[in-house]
């Protein structure tokens, strides 16, 4: 056995103080901890009721004391119980029911959440935990839990939640929301009709790029109030991104309800607003398809709707226009045409042919316009032979690859232009999406440098509307390419609403005179008056005056009357190919121009000499005719 030596009472006071400094350390770090925890410490008897609650902190609190701390304590330990601790509505208290299901069978509950009204009537969010106590003989003697105040916890999550489903700049709903809502809708609505609305702004990125984005934010802000002003409760709008909106309508017993709301709105966007000092005008279009008739599905419902806008912004922009079958059709051979637009170039697509611009004094051409055609290789979903210009360049504007396409219309000109006379111009059209970012100046620069053809022979025709995207840069850009030496015509000059102003406001040395003036000039005074008003104008602002489509031996006759002496058109030739135009210039031409009537001498000065095509005198087989009445009879198409 072993000895065993006897412990001396210093000894067990050593052990002893030991200890209790053991104790006194851990209880010391307890209190730092609790000082610093933001929960609510509460015990419960066997029956569920309060009977102590304390904030940790240095000296703790009582129940009562609690009052004066957080009106959230004081209404939580208001409860005389767990179970009258009220329970969330946004569960459909099932957390409440689960809770008291753990009470009943004496479980630990952790992460109870619950609101309750604050002294203000303001809500204030809780989260109970709690584990059951049992004594040295297991027998129950209530629960010891914590409780703290989530409401910013809450109060943030609910922020999150609604920025997920709402646009951060306006507020309205986002397209999730949008699509459960439509979703919705057409589940709760089989009865009666839905309607969607699509809605976009007109000209929205000139907005941007011109006074900033933030007054285009302003102006997206505006547009969502007024919009909003229009609907009811039951009703919702929506912003699906940049400047679309779409707008869901239930309960729809007519489509003309859905056309009225519609118009509605759009008298409350086209309008003007001071926005940051900056006035800016709105113009929206919108585009309409009703369920069930448009469609069932809300994928559907949105896609005809899509539809239907693009078909008003493309006809009449600033209108509500209704969905229509055949509107599907359409824009399935537009997407045709885009697909196999992206690969024209580098398949070698695009050739150029040339209209004569002629010279009604000394009978000869005096320049070229050059006009893009298309014959795609590609043909699926398009149609045969050439697609016209009006198909294709539309689509080449919206989606950018007007750009690389016109410096090429460019580069290709200006190459050909180096075989004509030097005193032979060349004219091409600068379409607005070219006037992007200083596109032209960069463009011409290349071609001409690429060709070494003189700036001033080149013509660069544009129309009102490259002029309406942004004044202040259009001049800039027709100014850049003046100093340059290219020459600057105004086109379609009498179409738009603001040509007078852009005279006075552009560097131009030419206008061409509308097609349609020309046309009823022969048979109509007051267009016969336009015309001449219009020359009279030219001459006053010292710029020459070229009328284009003259077709007719009268129109012909009427546009010397009035002193224009430069034309194109039919009644002189179509475009034709760049083997065809020196033929034109030399004066051998056998390409398919117009003969002269034999009671108009007037075309015998254009000395072209194919035998075919010969002056009045000579008569002959003449493939193309000028009727009595002045119209054309054309021969074989270019």
């Amino acid at each position: 056995m072993s000895a065993h030596r006897p412990v001396s009472p210093i000894e067990d006071l050593e052990t002893a103080r030991r200890e209790i400094e053991k104790l006194r350390a851990r209880n010391e770090r307890l209190i730092d901890f609790m000082s610093t925890a933001c929960d609510i410490l509460w015990e419960s008897d066997a029956e569920h009721r309060f009977i102590h609650g304390a904030i940790p902190m240095p000296g703790g609190r009582t129940l009562a004391e609690l009052r004066e701390v957080d009106p959230a304590i004081c209404r939580y330990f208001s409860a005389r119980s767990l179970y009258e601790v009220p329970g969330s509505p946004e569960d459909g208290y099932r957390s409440t029911i689960l809770r008291h299901e753990d009470l009943r069978a004496r479980r630990p509950f952790r992460g109870f959440e619950y609101p309750i009204t604050g002294p203000d009537g303001e809500t204030i969010w809780m989260e109970s935990s709690g584990n059951p106590v049992y004594d040295s003989n297991g027998v129950f003697q209530g629960y010891r839990g914590t409780t703290r105040n989530i409401t910013r916890r809450k109060l943030d999550e609910t922020q999150i939640a609604f920025m997920a489903r709402h646009d951060a700049l306006t507020g309205l709903p986002n397209r999730v929301c949008f699509a459960e809502r439509l979703k919705q809708a057409l589940a709760e609505n089989s009865g009666r009709g839905v309607a969607v609305l699509s809605m976009d702004l007109d000209r929205f990125k000139m907005v941007n790029d011109t006074l900033g984005h933030p007054v285009g934010d302003l102006l997206l802000k505006k547009i969502a109030q007024q919009i909003s002003g229009c609907l009811r409760g039951v009703d919702l709008v929506a912003r699906l991104g940049g400047d679309e909106f779409a707008l869901v309508i239930p309960g729809i017993s007519r489509p003309q309800v859905a056309l009225r709301l519609a118009q509605r709105i759009l008298e409350k966007v086209n309008q003007s607003f001071n926005l940051d000092g900056h006035q800016v005008t709105a113009c929206a279009t919108i585009g309409i398809a009703i369920a069930p008739a448009d469609g069932n599905s809300p994928e559907t419902i949105l896609k005809n709707a899509d539809i239907a806008l693009y078909r008003a912004k493309t006809s009449e922009p600033g209108t509500a226009r209704f969905f229509e079958p055949e509107m599907g059709a359409r824009l399935r051979a537009r997407q045709a045409i885009e697909m196999a637009l992206r690969g024209a170039l580098e398949r070698s697509e695009f050739h150029l042919l040339y209209q004569p611009v002629c010279d009604t004094r000394s009978g000869r051409v005096s320049a070229f316009e050059a006009l893009l055609r298309w014959r795609p290789r590609e043909r699926e979903g398009l149609p045969g032979g050439d697609i016209q210009p009006a198909d294709f360049l539309p689509v080449a504007e919206e989606t950018g690859l007007i750009i690389p396409i016109g410096e090429w219309v460019l580069r290709e000109a200006c190459a050909d232009a180096m075989s004509w006379p030097e005193e032979i111009r060349l004219a091409v059209n600068l379409s607005p999406g070219q006037f992007k970012d200083n596109q032209p100046m960069a463009a011409v620069e290349r071609a001409l440098a690429a060709s070494g053809l003189s700036a001033s022979r080149l013509e660069l025709e544009v129309t009102e509307a490259a002029l309406s995207r942004g004044a202040d840069h259009a001049i800039r850009v027709l100014q850049d390419l003046r100093k340059l030496g290219a020459r600057i015509v105004m086109d379609d000059f009498g179409a738009g609403n603001s040509c007078l102003n852009h005279l006075r406001s552009f560097p131009f040395e030419r206008i061409k005179i509308n097609r349609a003036f020309v046309r009823d000039i022969a048979t109509s005074p007051s267009a016969a008056a336009i015309v001449r008003a219009l020359t009279g104008l030219g001459k006053g602002l010292n710029l020459c005056v070229t009328a284009e489509g003259v077709e007719t031996a009268q129109q012909l006759a009427a546009l010397q009357a009035c002193e224009c002496v430069e034309m194109q058109g039919f009644l002189f030739s179509g475009p034709v190919r760049l083997a065809e135009t020196r033929s034109l210039v030399s004066g051998e031409f056998r390409g398919s121009r117009p003969a002269a009537h034999p009671e108009n001498d007037l075309l015998s000065r254009f000395p072209w000499k194919n035998p075919q095509i010969a002056s009045p005198a000579a008569g002959g087989c003449l493939p193309v005719q000028v009727t009595g009445d002045g119209d054309i009879l054309h021969g074989e198409a270019i």
